[in-house]
């Protein structure tokens, strides 16, 4: 693997990217472009691997005159264009191919949270680097048990305006919750307000080191909403929420899973659908559905279907996943059995 990092010494995505490699054991080559601009060659390159230049930049950027002029292909080499400092990563894949990621501000892409596995986050608190680790549970969850060194920082609380409990936006933030759904928004959030090396573990349930209690339930400041069940549907390690339907046969749905979690064995039919059988009878409300990829439907009473694509018949829908066509897809679709897993998460 050749790698290459095209950047500024002072850039905070260079050193996300650096650190990134240097994490790893990685080797890569450093190339400042402050010293050595990036070639005409090197350029077009990247472009294309990146579908051209307007997937490299932010189209509601706030220089919408160098916008222009980039967009409708003036002669730039007549024109003094300073561009804000990237960092590209060149990648070379095993099939001989590039794939180039731009990073920055202004005229390239905003800043996302990485999601990482609990062993990387686990080396990660290893190291000295000043990282400081946020669980976004509630206080009551977190006076329960949480990882040794944490910050409370409840998800609910985390809104426009930086923590005042996170006063570096460059500093390097774990973030984790209870299952990895809440730590996932406010991650998400974090990235939105610019904080530049926010990192996502999942939930405290698949932890396995050392847990922490607290005497006493700490006072966060932040009123706490009566937490609230939906249900969720985990298949390997995709994981949805549901909107549920307004029927009795979702209420009563609901009901058993609360009752206690199922796991449903779900083969393929139709090349549309996954169907299992439920461990009970539920009441019907049967009408003619065109189905769409993420619909959960009830099948004659007592079998659950996952939809991944279109197909009318009579039966009643139960609920839709959050997930985009694409995620259904590749949880849900081709020939293959699964194992549905179907809990209840509490919000706060």
């Amino acid at each position: 693997m050749n790698i290459q990092i095209f950047g500024t010494k002072k850039c905070n995505d260079t050193k996300k990217a650096e650190r990134f490699f240097k994490e790893r054991g990685i080797k890569y080559q450093f190339i400042d472009m402050k010293e050595k601009g990036m070639s005409k060659g090197e350029f077009t390159s990247v472009a294309q691997t990146n579908g051209g230049i307007d997937n490299m930049l932010n189209q509601s950027c706030k220089d919408q005159d160098t916008l222009s002029l980039i967009r409708t292909g003036e002669k730039m080499r007549s024109v003094r264009i300073i561009l804000i400092v990237f960092t590209v990563l060149l990648l070379a894949g095993c099939k001989n191919r590039e794939e180039q990621i731009m990073d920055g501000d202004g005229m390239f892409q905003k800043i996302e949270y990485t999601q990482i596995t609990q062993e990387e986050a686990r080396r990660m608190m290893s190291l000295d680097d000043g990282h400081v680790i946020v669980d976004v549970r509630r206080a009551d969850e977190f006076a329960e048990g949480h990882i040794p060194g944490a910050i409370l920082i409840p998800n609910e609380s985390i809104e426009d305006s930086p923590p005042e409990e996170l006063p570096d936006q460059d500093q390097i933030i774990l973030v984790y919750c209870r299952s990895g759904r809440r730590s996932k928004e406010a991650a998400k959030k974090l990235a939105d307000m610019g904080y530049s090396n926010v990192y996502e573990f999942g939930g405290i349930i698949d932890w396995t080191g050392d847990i922490m209690k607290e005497n006493e339930i700490p006072d966060t400041g932040y009123e706490d909403m009566t937490p609230s069940a939906f249900l969720t549907v985990s298949v390997g390690d995709s994981f949805f929420s549901v909107d549920m339907e307004n029927n009795t046969s979702a209420n009563a749905f609901f009901e058993k899973i609360k009752a206690g979690s199922i796991s449903v064995n779900m083969h393929d039919y139709g090349n549309f659908e996954k169907v299992g059988d439920l461990p009970w009878e539920l009441p019907r409300n049967d009408v003619e559905i065109t189905t769409q990829p993420g619909d959960l439907i009830l099948y004659q009473g007592n079998k659950i279907t996952i939809y991944y694509a279109e197909n009318t018949w009579t039966f009643t829908r139960l609920g839709r996943l959050n997930a985009t066509e694409e995620e259904i897809m590749e949880a849900f679709g081709g020939k293959g059995d699964i194992i549905a897993e179907f809990n209840l998460e509490w919000t706060e």
